[in-house]
């Protein structure tokens, strides 16, 4: 396989958790919508996954409450070993 089993279960529970939070994906050619992109990485040791979200705003703040929620959503689950979020606002 290309990568680790892992990363396609976070993926599943990514896609689940961010149409239930309302996120949209960023379309380049408009400038619109909340989420960027997606960066997993998996520790071998545990199968558990590091989860980045690239997000389209400047800081937390200005990402406001669905970037809150979806960590909401996603932190509980034991799948990850930690979740980070980046800032992209161009």
């Amino acid at each position: 396989p290309a990568h680790h089993p892992a990363i396609n279960v976070a993926v599943r529970k990514v896609r689940v958790a961010c149409k239930s939070v309302g996120v949209r994906g960023y379309d380049e050619r408009s400038g619109q919508g909340d989420l960027r992109y997606l960066k997993f990485d998996v520790e071998r040791a545990t199968g558990k996954v590091q989860l980045t979200l690239v997000w389209h705003a400047a800081s937390r703040e200005v990402a406001g409450s669905t970037l809150e929620s979806l960590v909401q959503r996603l932190a509980p689950m034991p799948l990850w070993h930690s979740i980070w979020a980046n800032f992209n606002p161009a």
